[in-house]
Parts: C-alpha cells; sequence; structure tokens
C-alpha cells in the first residue's frame, strides 16, 4: 500500500523507551570517565584486565594521561564525546597521544554500547539482558506499548518490507530497533530485507547482526565490508571489539552523507525524536533548509520545562517552519505516521 514518503530520524533518546537505562551522550562520556582507570572499581581492576590484551594501551599512565585531559574537558562543561574526540584530532597538545587517545574512546564507546544492548541469547540461569527481556515482552503484549511496536505494525499494516516510502535514520550505534524488528517479525526474509534496505546509521553501527547483511562502509576515502559481533556482546572481551572498532565513525570523521541528504530531499514527511539537535548534524540532515523543515515535525519531550523551553528556542531559530510537538514519543509516532499532513 503506497504512503506518502516518509523519514523517521532518531537519536539515543528513542531508546529510553525500550530501556530507561540506555544512555545519552553525556552518559557515555561519563561512563568513560569512570572505568577507563578503573577509578569506579577499585581492586577489582575490570578494565585494567581487558586493556591487557591490547599492548598500545596496556600502559596505565596512558589511560591515566587520557583521563587527566578528558575530565579537564568535562570540568569546562563539555558534555560530548565527539567534541572531545575532535579536539584530540585537531589540537597539538594531543599530538604525542593522538591515536592511542582515539582508540580508548573508540574501545569504550563499543563496550558501553553492548553493555546497553544487553544479551539476546540467555544465560546459564535462562536469563536475558534487560533490554531484550523487555523486547520479548513488549511484542507478546506483556509490557506497555512503545513507538517500536507502532513503527512495527504500520510496517506490517501497509506491507512495506519492499518499499523505500519508509526510511529511517539514527545516530545511534547500537542496533536495538533492529533487533526489536527482528523479534516482531520472527526474523522473516522480509523484515531483513527492510532493515538492510530502509535503516541508516549515519555513523555507523557497532557491528552486522549474524542475521543482516553487511553494508560497505567509507571512511578518509578507504573501503571496507562491516564486520559482525553478536547483539550485547561480552563487553569484557576487548580483543574482539578491538578487532571491529572501526565499524563506526565519530561525528568529524570524514565520512559521506550523500544517501542521508537525498533521503532527506525525497521525504514528503520527516518526523523527528529522540534527537539533540547538534548542529553538525543538523547539517548533514539539512534541517535548517527551509524547504526540508516545512515538512518536519519535531518531538520535544522530556527534561525540565526550562530545558525545553531553550530547545523550542534552538529549533525555533534554525529551523523556523519546523512543526512542533510534545508529545509520548509512541503518541508522536502515531500522529505522524497516520494524522501528519502533508
Amino acid at each position: 500500500m503506497s504512503i506518502p514518503k516518509t523519514t523517521i530520524i532518531i537519536g539515543a533518546g528513542a531508546n529510553k523507551e525500550i530501556n530507561e537505562g540506555s544512555g545519552l551522550g553525556f552518559d557515555l562520556i561519563q561512563g568513560i570517565s569512570e572505568r577507563v582507570t578503573d577509578r569506579t572499581s577499585k581492586g577489582k581492576g575490570y578494565l585494567s584486565k581487558a586493556f591487557q590484551i591490547l599492548p598500545h594501551l596496556n600502559d596505565h599512565s596512558v589511560r591515566e594521561s587520557f583521563l587527566r585531559h578528558l575530565d579537564l574537558f568535562r570540568f569546562d562543561n563539555n558534555h560530548s564525546l565527539d567534541a572531545f574526540i575532535y579536539e584530540v584530532e585537531n589540537f597539538p597538545e594531543y599530538q604525542p597521544y593522538r591515536e592511542n587517545f582515539k582508540d580508548i574512546a573508540r574501545i569504550l564507546t563499543f563496550a558501553h554500547v553492548l553493555g546497553w544492548e544487553g544479551h539476546r541469547i540467555p544465560d546459564s540461569h535462562g536469563r536475558y539482558g534487560a533490554t531484550f527481556k523487555n523486547i520479548l515482552n513488549e511484542v507478546s503484549k506483556k509490557r506497555q506499548k512503545t513507538w517500536f511496536s507502532e513503527l512495527a505494525s504500520f510496517i506490517s499494516d501497509k506491507n512495506l518490507f519492499n518499499s523505500d516510502d519508509l526510511m529511517i535514520i539514527t545516530f545511534n550505534y547500537d542496533r536495538i530497533l533492529e533487533v526489536f524488528l527482528l523479534t516482531f517479525f520472527n526474523s522473516n526474509n522480509e523484515i531483513k530485507n527492510f532493515i538492510n534496505n530502509n535503516i541508516i546509521h549515519v555513523y555507523g553501527r557497532i557491528g552486522c547482526l549474524p542475521e543482516l547483511k553487511p553494508k560497505n562502509l567509507t571512511l578518509n576515502g578507504t573501503r571496507q565490508l562491516e564486520k559482525e559481533i553478536e547483539f550485547g556482546y561480552d563487553n569484557g572481551e576487548f580483543k574482539k571489539i578491538s578487532e571491529v572498532r572501526d565499524n563506526i565513525y565519530f561525528i568529524h570523521d570524514d565520512i559521506s552523507d550523500r544517501d542521508v541528504k537525498n533521503v532527506m530531499r525525497k521525504a514528503e514527511k520527516l518526523l523527528v525524536f529522540g534527537y539533540g539537535f547538534d548542529s553538525l548534524n543538523n547539517k548533514r540532515l539539512l534541517l535548517g533548509n527551509s524547504f526540508i523543515a516545512a515538512k518536519s515535525a519535531f518531538n520535544i519531550y522530556g527534561g525540565t520545562i526550562t530545558q525545553r523551553r531553550k530547545t523550542v528556542q534552538y529549533v525555533r531559530d534554525f529551523a523556523r517552519k519546523a512543526n512542533l510537538k510534545f508529545l509520548p514519543p509512541v503518541e508522536f509516532v502515531k500522529w505522524g505516521l497516520h494524522e501528519m499532513a502533508i
């Protein structure tokens, strides 16, 4: 069934619906700060043990230096790991540590995202990770419906498995949406086709799931095939993580966003939620373009009234024609897919 060409754009906030414990950008940088030198696990040394298999990072002084610079960055009220990595790549003060610092950040980003995903293979006690347990409960209608179910039902009702009328652009590294859809549709070939062709990870995903098709990646002009890693793979296995760390990009990496821009231009309506409105990401999405903004709806939900007030003002400054909504995500997605005028 034909629908207006629709693109959904999500950020880390969208995952809170399926697992409140999944992190936002500031959670990531705080988690890395707390764990890179084991200062929150004194006497246990979880990460020191994990780093032992990576000789160039096993030197504790390297990680102490990383932490010292990261803390100074955070104390200046900076909460973006991408902004820190930008400094590492460009400020002359970081030249002696540049490659090691980038490696530490990339590996620990992987470790945290894998932790937020949680495992979908039951452990020795038959228990699943929190995220996958919630996915199973939602699919079996044992927990409250979220936007994930609203989206899946829409794909099914409109038979969009082999259509490009519905596209999803995500700034998340995780595969939570993919695993929800695979579970909802019992991993049939139609949903695999939809995921392979219709979900775009702007900065890559931490790995291809075993049942999906690996993507072609291009970074700084070099092409490579995306490597595979299971959902919620053991996030202390740094040897495996180091082998797949090039699956993801940081925000200032030299990547092609041509596909993203093409999808944005073709869309007849755009639904944006769980997204932080970073200025560079806004440019990648062309959200400041009046033609794009006029067919967009931004959902501003959660946080304090002061935070929402600031977000509204910021959005009005760069995308004055956008439609603003203040709905729970499931209601926003339902409204956007079924009722939003074009």
